[in-house]
């Protein structure tokens, strides 16, 4: 379910159970929608995540620890400013609204108490954290209102701040059975249950809605026309046992790629992955969302500039192949030339010649144009000169089209690195990688802290197989050239997958490896290639020794021969190598 009121109900109360009393001691703002607070309890550091990410709005403890600029941005000053340190003395959410306030008790400049507060907004693309002083005025907001811009709620320094409208929704923790039947029954007839219940409550998503139908033994999308005052108030207890599950806590759980839930939201599917607390699931998944989503987005800039690029070599390509096509002209113009020569007594001036054509068996006649303004010696010379020139072109060509095809295949392989990576240090090795090839510009980054590990450019993966053999996994060229030609020794086996765009794959101890490590670590190298989704795919082996890199030819590019093949199946995960927890550096 989406983070919608009732699952931010459980997540605050978690919040204000452990952090009530809490010591603000550090302020960061990672980026521009970002903030992340480190708090002291007696025994105990949390840190409080507030993100006004239009995608991922979210509140909750977390383990995450981010990068933060080395100059913080002006809102992160200002709440350094006014609550380095202080204290929270309460979290709470507005009734089920997405809107949770965080009061402080704070110092002044003169030391003396005085109180504050943190409105956090979650309200998809419009949320905000805005800090508030003790009279309720708007001190600063993550995210302002541009200066002119008309708004019921402006988000400016000294504006009195108000609440976002309630939509003439009620609030269900305070609903008797009565009011919630007479909300009801005022409902569209046609609308189904789970929409009347969206319509007139505080909270709920359509998968929360969706919940308390099935609770009070309906089905999905079944009609409120079809409904009498006793399945009402059937509807009714649906509610109350849902809400009361979510005050006692719940079983959140996380079904991998699908959704988060609490326990009884889905009665009829068993499994998922189950967390402690609320604020526990909230981080793991929101993490793993938001890490996908950045490294989503970083790969995406790099295939677009990839894609111009493309575009370039395969319009080079065309031209250069238009180039082949022509130059195969050459002989014929050589033949004119010698024919021309060979009849020159019997030629004369004029816009062709008809001659016997000694190069055919039949001995035919041929016409051969010619220029009225040249002699027919001059003739002949001018194509003499157009087949040397020709000739001359082919061997260029012919060599410039192998570049721009090593070329074109150097970009098939970046761009298969970058819609298989999974993490930001592989796409930053890629997008250096680029800059270094002239594919991208540097351009100008904010300079962030990094941790030393994350300054280092990372190596090859490694991988075991079933049977104890260590198996390296190159995840971009330049990891590829340095685990072939600098990490890997001579008997080591090579692997790769045949024709294909992918990555390049060592086994230690090529001699004397087993069937079972080959076929892992083939199945490794088909599953970090372009046909990855397909049942089946070549993959090469050989010696290292029998892999070289031609001169001038791009990263990641090699030849090699004395191979064998062996067809293996890159969706089959029961053929892939465990990967290892050692790091290689």
């Amino acid at each position: 379910m989406p983070l919608d009121g009732l699952t931010l109900l459980p997540a605050v109360w978690e919040l204000q159970e452990k952090l009530r009393y809490a010591r603000i001691m550090k302020i960061y703002q990672p980026d521009s929608h970002t903030l992340l607070l480190h708090l002291r309890q007696p025994g105990a550091n949390y840190r409080l995540l507030l993100s006004a990410d239009p995608t991922y709005p979210r509140i909750h403890w977390t383990q995450y620890q981010p990068d933060n600029p080395l100059n913080p941005p002006g809102f992160c000053m200002l709440l350094r400013k006014y609550l380095e340190p202080s204290r929270i003395l309460s979290i709470e959410q507005h009734g089920l609204e997405r809107v949770v306030t965080i009061d402080l008790e704070t110092f002044d400049a003169d030391g003396q108490h005085s109180q504050k507060a943190l409105v956090f907004e979650l309200l998809g693309r419009h949320s905000n954290i805005v800090i508030l002083d003790a009279q309720g005025r708007i001190m600063d907001a993550i995210r302002r209102t541009p200066a002119g811009t008309e708004s019921d709620r402006p988000y400016q320094p000294g504006q009195t701040y108000t609440l976002p409208p309630d939509q003439g929704k009620v609030n269900p923790l305070r609903l008797t059975e009565s009011e919630f039947i007479e909300a009801f029954r005022f409902a569209p007839g046609t609308l189904a249950l789970e929409k009347v219940l969206q319509q007139i409550l505080q909270g709920f998503s359509r998968q929360g809605a969706l919940a308390a139908v099935r609770r009070a033994g309906f089905a999905a999308g079944h009609p409120k026309q079809d409904t009498d005052a006793q399945q009402w108030s059937q509807l009714w207890q649906g509610i109350q046992s849902l809400l009361s599950e979510l005050q006692a806590g719940g079983t959140p759980k996380f079904w991998e790629g699908e959704r988060f839930e609490f326990s009884g939201y889905d009665q009829d599917r068993d499994g998922g992955q189950s967390f402690p607390t609320v604020n526990d699931l909230l981080d793991y998944v929101f993490t793993t969302r938001v890490a996908q989503q950045h490294i989503q987005q970083a790969a995406n800039t790099l295939l677009r500039s990839l894609k111009t690029h493309r575009k370039r070599v395969e319009r080079k390509e065309r031209l250069q192949q238009d180039t082949l096509a022509d130059a195969k002209e050459l002989e014929r113009w050589k033949q004119y030339g010698e024919l021309i020569t060979a009849n020159l007594y019997r030629i004369g001036q004029g816009s062709e010649a008809v001659v016997e054509n000694f190069y055919d068996p039949e001995q035919a006649e041929i016409s051969i144009p010619m220029d009225p303004t040249l002699t027919p010696n001059e003739n002949a010379q001018a194509y003499f000169k157009r087949y040397n020139k020709a000739k001359t072109s082919l061997t260029m060509t012919k060599r410039q089209l192998r570049k721009t095809r090593q070329e074109k295949q150097y970009l098939e392989e970046l761009a298969v690195q970058i819609e298989m990576a999974d993490s930001p240090e592989v796409l930053e090795e890629i997008r250096s990688e680029m800059i270094a090839a002239g594919l991208l510009k540097a351009g100008r980054r904010k300079p962030r802290r990094q941790k030393r590990s994350q300054q280092m450019a990372p190596s090859a993966e490694e991988y075991v197989s079933s049977d104890g053999f260590t198996i390296l996994l190159g995840r971009s060229n330049t990891q590829n050239d340095t685990l072939t030609f600098k990490v890997a020794r001579p008997d080591d086996l090579w692997l790769h997958a045949q024709k294909i765009p992918g990555s390049h794959v060592i086994i230690r101890n090529g001699q004397s490896i087993s069937d079972t490590a080959l076929e892992e670590a083939a199945t490794l190298a088909a599953r970090f290639c372009r046909s990855h989704a397909s049942p089946k795919v070549p993959v090469d082996y050989t010696l290292r020794k029998h892999v070289r890199k031609p001169p001038g030819s791009p990263p990641g590019f090699v030849i090699y021969d004395d191979f064998q093949t062996v067809l293996v199946n890159p969706t089959d995960s029961a053929k892939l190598p465990q990967k290892s927890t050692k790091k290689r550096r």
